[in-house]
């Protein structure tokens, strides 16, 4: 248990280099709960706060997200306080419905709906989805300043005392979890301009100090990219040599088209992010047993949806006995409603001077259409 001001107290748990879940209790004339910890804490949960007071007489317990894992959390403290009401938008009720596989009392939070704790205490609520779920909010404790902020502004921090991490490590969570939503987390960024002293998020540190440097941060850390040159990520397996043959080929033409790409091993251990940051994808693979690299199913299955939308592809392979690998892949990137700008393009073995010709035309036209779409 960590005090953040009079009647504001952080409940949740933290492990060094397992976790940093963030929880709290406002106590006021009315008492609220926001956030629940992992399966396995319930108990070290249930007990912070029972140092400040019973669950029984705690009125609401909020949500910012759905959390799978905090199905322990709530069926205790359901058992301990079943009078108690939990809130959250509607997609955040409908799934701990769901997850809990019960009723129980509940309330809709909706854009800029209040709820009043007691005199001079006010929470209100902000609809801000995709971060990085599709159901999240922020809450702001208005009299006091505070917001508590879900995955915006989280961190892996883990402490005795989980108070004012370095920027850097927002910055680290920010690109494993909220990269892909940019444009979600640069609207919520754009909804809390407003004058705050203490962000709560749900992992990791509470931070009180700086805030006003770190939002700002935040923002730059958002803020859109204004390079034209945009990138070309060439994705296949470093061992596939007919295939590396056709990734070189595709590589040259794009550079003299003036287009920027970056060839990448389907097993480097970036290969997510690679992929998720490029402004296009080209993905290269040949087919064992009628499907195609296991390295390239693994790379493309780490895609963002989000992130990957209306971005333009297309898949190019060697096959020895059979083609399917490549079709198989452009079907998958199709369902990630990316764009294809062809059909796959598969030869047998090695290469002839026609079909090396025939994939320098459909390079040509994929560089074209890409300059299209940015400029």
């Amino acid at each position: 248990m960590f005090k953040v001001n009079d009647n504001t107290y952080y409940v949740g748990v933290s492990e060094a280099g397992k976790l940093s879940d963030g929880a709290y209790l406002i106590t006021g004339e009315k008492n609220a709960l926001i956030e629940t910890v992992s399966d396995g804490y319930s108990d070290l949960y249930i007990q912070n706060i029972q140092e400040i007071l019973s669950i029984r007489e705690i009125d609401y317990l909020i949500f910012t997200h759905t959390e799978p894992r905090c199905l322990e959390c709530v069926e205790k403290i359901l058992e301990l306080n079943p009078d108690i009401e939990i809130i959250g938008t509607i997609p955040t009720v409908k799934n701990l419905k769901e997850i809990t596989n019960r009723t129980f009392n509940e309330r809709i939070a909706k854009n800029n709906s209040v709820l009043c704790l007691g005199e001079d205490m006010t929470l209100r609520f902000t609809i801000a989805p995709n971060l990085p779920s599709p159901d999240s909010m922020l809450v702001y404790l208005e009299n006091y300043k505070i917001l508590f902020s879900g995955h915006l502004f989280a961190s892996y921090f883990s402490a005795q005392e989980p108070v004012n991490a370095d920027f850097t490590c927002l910055e680290e969570y920010y690109k494993d979890n909220l990269l892909p939503f940019r444009p979600f987390v640069a609207g919520a960024l754009e909804k809390i301009q407003i004058d705050t002293s203490v962000i709560c998020p749900c992992r990791g540190s509470i931070i009180s100090d700086r805030v006003k440097e770190y939002i700002e941060k935040y923002v730059v850390l958002t803020a859109e990219e204004t390079d034209k040159n945009k990138t070309v990520v060439i994705c296949y397996p470093a061992d596939n040599g007919y295939t590396n043959k056709m990734a070189d080929i595709i590589s040259d033409e794009l550079l003299s088209n003036g287009i920027r790409v970056q060839q990448a091993d389907a097993c480097a251990e970036d290969i997510a992010k690679k992929l998720n940051s490029a402004d296009a994808l080209i993905i290269g693979t040949s087919t064992i047993h009628r499907n195609a690299r296991n390295e390239v199913l693994h790379a493309v299955a780490d895609l963002n949806a989000v992130s990957v939308n209306g971005k333009p592809y297309f898949v190019f392979g060697s096959y020895g006995w059979s083609g399917e690998g490549t079709e198989i892949i452009h079907n998958f990137l199709k369902m990630l409603r990316m764009k294809p700008v062809s059909k796959p393009f598969t030869v047998h073995f090695n290469p002839s001077e026609k079909d090396i010709e025939e994939l320098r035309g459909i390079v040509k036209r994929f560089a074209c259409d890409l300059q299209n779409i940015y400029n």
